[in-house]
C-alpha cells in the first residue's frame, strides 16, 4: 500500500462496489427480449470483480490494523464472527422481505427498478448496502499501523520471493474452484426447482459450521 490511507481505499472500493451492483442490476434494460449484450455482461461484471472483490481483503487489513493498534488483536476472530452472524441474517430475511418487495407500488420511482420480483431485487439491496458500508468505512480510525506505506520496489521484491508466488498462485486457484462452484450454485438450485429460500438454507448450514 503507498497511499498509507487504508480507509480511503476502502471507501473508495465500496462505493465502486455499489456501482458495479447498479450496473450488474441495470443490465436487464439493455436487452430487447433476448438479454443483455454480452459486451456490457461482461464490462459489468470486470467492474464488479475489480471492486466487490477487494473489499473483504481491504476490510481485513484495515481491521487487522485498527485493532494491532488498540491492542486487540485477539479479538479479530470476534469481529470477524460477527461478520459471519451478519450474512447469516441477510441470508435469513431477504426470503422473508421478498413478498413484501413484490407487492410495491413501483409508478413514480426510475426504470431500473421497474419489473423487480424474485432475486432480481437483490441488485438494488445491495447497492444500498454497499453505500452504506462506503459511508460506515468513513467512521474508521485512521493512523498507526493503518497508515502505513510500503517502501518503493517492495512489490518486485516480494514477487521475487520464490514462496510468495506460489502462495498467489494456489490462492488463485483454490479461489478459482471455490468461488465458482459457490456462484453457480444457485443456478443450479433454481434449474432443480428451488428458490431463494432454498439456496438460504443450503447457506445456513455451512455457516453454522464457520460460527
Amino acid at each position: 500500500d503507498r497511499t498509507g490511507s487504508r480507509r480511503s481505499v476502502l471507501v473508495l472500493l465500496a462505493t465502486g462496489a455499489a456501482a458495479s451492483y447498479a450496473l450488474l442490476g441495470g443490465l436487464e434494460q439493455l436487452g430487447a427480449g433476448a438479454g443483455p449484450r454480452l459486451g456490457a455482461a461482461l464490462g459489468a461484471t470486470a467492474v464488479f470483480a475489480v471492486f466487490a472483490t477487494s473489499v473483504l481483503p481491504m476490510a481485513t487489513a484495515l481491521s487487522l490494523a485498527s485493532l494491532s493498534r488498540d491492542g486487540g488483536i485477539g479479538s479479530f476472530g470476534t469481529v470477524r464472527m460477527l461478520g459471519t452472524l451478519g450474512f447469516l441474517a441477510a441470508i435469513v430475511a431477504f426470503p422473508l422481505v421478498l413478498p413484501a418487495l413484490d407487492g410495491l407500488q413501483l409508478a413514480d420511482v426510475p426504470s431500473w427498478f421497474e419489473q423487480r420480483s424474485g432475486l432480481g431485487w437483490i441488485f438494488p439491496l445491495a447497492t444500498a448496502c454497499a453505500i452504506a458500508a462506503a459511508l460506515l468505512a468513513l467512521r474508521l480510525p485512521t493512523g498507526g499501523a493503518a497508515s502505513l506505506r510500503s517502501r518503493p520496489g517492495d512489490a518486485r521484491r516480494l514477487l521475487r520471493h520464490r514462496p510468495v508466488v506460489h502462495l498467489l498462485g494456489f490462492l488463485f486457484l483454490a479461489h478459482l474452484c471455490l468461488l465458482g462452484p459457490i456462484h453457480l450454485l444457485p443456478l443450479l438450485v433454481d434449474a432443480r426447482g428451488g428458490d431463494e429460500a432454498s439456496v438460504g438454507r443450503m447457506w445456513m448450514w455451512m455457516l453454522a459450521r464457520v460460527i
